[in-house]
Parts: C-alpha cells; structure tokens; sequence
C-alpha cells in the first residue's frame, strides 16, 4: 500500500511492501537529501525447511559508471572500487558477495555529468552489480552456517521468539558530477552524530540551576572543522581534539 502525506515543511510517501517490510520516502524542506527511513522484520521463517532471506534495497539511476563506485574508509577518504577487479589469480563462485564492500558511511556512483550518493546510518554493506544501480543490505536471516568458521546460523530469534526487527534511514544525494563533495561529508557526520532525545521528570526551578547553552570558543570553527573529542581529564584540564574532516580536493 501507498499513502502520500504532504505538509509546509515535510511531504512523505508511506510504503508498506509486505507485513514485514515498509519505508518512507521522504522530502524534507530546505535539504538537499531525500530520506528512506526503512523497517525490515521479523523476516519470515516457513515452519518446514526455511528459506534464508538477505533483504536489499537499490537505487537506480541512469548514471553509466563503467563498473564503478567508491566506498568511504571508516568515514575519511573515498576508496575507488571496481565489480570483478582482480587483485590476484583466482577462481570466484561468489560473483555477488565478491563484489560487496562495508559501507561504513556513504557509497557513491558517478559519471561525467551526474553524481549518486546514499549516506547511511550505520555500517552496511554494499554494491553496484550493474551500471547506475546502487543496493545495500538491511537485513537477513540464514539457516545454515556457511563453512567458514562461524560455525553459527544467522537466525536471531529476538526476545519475542519471532526475529530480529531493524529500522534505519539512508540520505539519498543526486548532483552534478563536478560539485563539490564538502557538503556530503557534514551530512555524513550529522547522520552519524544524530542527537539523542532523552527525557526526566520537570521540577521547579531546574531551568535556573541547569546550564543549556554553553560556548568556549571566542568565535564559531571553520565549516572544514568538527569536534572529534572533548573530555574532562580533571578538575583543571579538558582534552580538546578537533580535526579536517574533508579528504584532499574537496573545498575548504
């Protein structure tokens, strides 16, 4: 089923594909992305024989990549990567998996003129098996160990007894080709770094006692400068680390 909200600031489409796969589709005003904020589980399990399940979403685009696409490292530089790039000699039965890398926080196709990048929430992992398609695993659920020493099925039943259910969102960025990429890299921090809302009970005048603002800078950091680390060490000392988050190239 689909239902199409539309709003001032958000208009959304609401898809629910089978009883255990749904998403929205979401545009957000004023940004630059559009989110799919996606829930997969628990993935069905067939009483006699289950079938293992390993649940994808992918995006298709007209962008010829030649076979293409780049994977970030661990959130920093951007890694080229080629479908059937052989490093050394040797025989692949796994044409799939062989061609799947992490996806630790954007992936990436492009061509002379435009450019497709999918931001996600958590470290995934990914591909683009044909030209102008990018898919990410959300999920699965496997009956049988694979041999290769987990000597474990992926089939977590979940404290209901029923599996596992997850919900996550990925940024979907379409752009020329030639823009500049700084701006993917703020978003990849702010979907990674998103806050957590936390509740307490309200007393009487805990407003004056509790300190919600604070700034110790004597001027705002430049765009290219995130706060990595900042943590009381004493009474007396604070340990203050802040790096360039943008890989060689990009704007500063």
């Amino acid at each position: 089923s689909i239902k199409v909200i539309q709003g001032k600031y958000v208009q959304e489409v609401r898809q629910v594909i089978n009883p255990w796969v749904s998403q929205v589709v979401r545009l957000l005003a004023n940004q630059s992305f559009v989110e799919f904020d996606w829930i997969v589980g628990p993935i069905l399990k067939e009483q006699k024989n289950p079938i293992g399940r390993e649940i994808i979403t992918r995006y298709m685009t007209t962008i010829k990549n030649d076979g293409v696409f780049y994977t970030d490292s661990n959130g920093r530089q951007m890694i080229q990567r080629k479908n059937d790039a052989a490093f050394y000699t040797f025989e692949t039965t796994e044409p799939v998996s062989a061609n799947y890398f992490p996806v630790p926080t954007r992936i990436q196709i492009a061509d002379k003129s435009a450019r497709m990048t999918i931001l996600t929430d958590r470290s995934q992992g990914g591909a683009s098996l044909v030209d102008g398609q990018v898919e990410l695993m959300l999920h699965r659920r496997m009956y049988d160990d694979d041999h290769w020493g987990v000597e474990e099925a992926l089939d977590e039943p979940g404290n209901d007894g029923k599996g596992l259910v997850v919900r996550g969102k990925h940024w979907l960025i379409l752009e020329p080709a030639a823009s500049s990429q700084k701006d993917q890299r703020k978003l990849a921090l702010e979907m990674f770094h998103q806050p957590i809302v936390t509740f307490s009970l309200f007393q009487p005048g805990s407003k004056n006692s509790i300190l919600t603002d604070f700034s110790g800078l004597l001027k705002q950091l430049p765009e290219n400068i995130h706060v990595l680390t900042l943590k009381r060490l004493s009474e007396s000392s604070v340990l203050l680390r802040l790096e360039h988050f943008l890989q060689n190239g990009d704007d500063t």
